[in-house]
């Protein structure tokens, strides 16, 4: 039989030792309950927003959702690092808008809301955008790195030219190179310029997710 929520008080009352065993699971299921139910929301929220520029890294489809935002902040109440079990917040964009958390990746905030545009355009980390797994719906933060694949160091330091960038690490021994731009929009646009160009190389953006821990 179902107790009422509204027996509770009585029943921890009138049986101490019963209390001992209810208290910690109530407890449980009510914050299990208040993390949860939220995250699900979230996700179908950034998968619903997701507007920007859509990419692939192996069978995994993303796309980037411009009015979200990567905050650096404190844990949450959940303590999670991931955006299953997240309480919902409301924040303040660069123009005072109102932003909805959304979710978390390592010590970064999702927000979504306020003043539209892609994250290099507010107060918000210069070195992410926020992206959506559209397999999973969870938030991925997508820096402003490429990774070469397929490339000698020449070659990449040529890639790096004719898209804007600069080479950031080349690695001969395993034929690849990351190659670093002002932004996570250049180098959406540098991606889709190598897919493009035909010079041969392979590229995929850095894309980090719960996971993972940000630089």
């Amino acid at each position: 039989m179902t107790t009422p929520l509204s027996f509770l008080p009585a029943l921890l009352r009138t049986a101490p030792a019963a209390a001992s065993l209810v208290r910690p699971r109530l407890w449980l299921t009510l914050l299990s309950s208040l993390c949860a139910a939220p995250a699900m929301a979230s996700d179908a929220v950034l998968l619903n927003a997701a507007d920007g520029p859509a990419f692939s890294i192996g069978r995994t489809s993303y796309q980037v959702v411009t009015a979200a935002r990567a905050v650096a902040g404190a844990a949450t109440a959940c303590g999670s690092t991931g955006s299953s079990v997240l309480i919902a917040q409301v924040t303040r964009d660069a123009t005072g808008g109102s932003a909805a958390v959304v979710g978390r990746i390592g010590n970064y905030r999702i927000t979504l809301g306020g003043t539209a545009g892609h994250v290099t355009q507010s107060a918000a980390s210069s070195e992410y955008a926020v992206a959506v797994n559209q397999q999973t719906g969870g938030p991925a933060l997508v820096s402003r790195r490429l990774k070469l694949f397929k490339v000698s160091p020449d070659k990449a330091a040529a890639v790096a030219r004719q898209t804007g960038g600069s080479v950031e690490v080349a690695v001969p021994p395993a034929s690849m190179a990351v190659l670093l731009y002002a932004s996570p929009t250049v180098a959406l646009n540098a991606l889709q310029a190598i897919q493009t160009g035909g010079s041969g190389a392979q590229a995929e953006p850095e894309v980090i997710q719960a996971f993972m821990t940000p630089r």
